[in-house]
């Protein structure tokens, strides 16, 4: 498996687009339940 080193940061912005798959759906609900901030998950 690959090792990816991720740097500490105060914010992180940006979209992605993915597929209109239930179970991508719903995590992307709960990821979204738990951040700090605004999330808008549109589709």
């Amino acid at each position: 498996m690959k090792t990816i080193k991720v740097n500490i940061t105060k914010a992180l912005k940006g979209g992605i687009t993915v597929s209109g798959d239930k179970s991508i759906s719903h995590r992307a609900v709960m990821i979204g339940g738990i951040a700090e901030g605004r999330t808008r998950i549109t589709g």
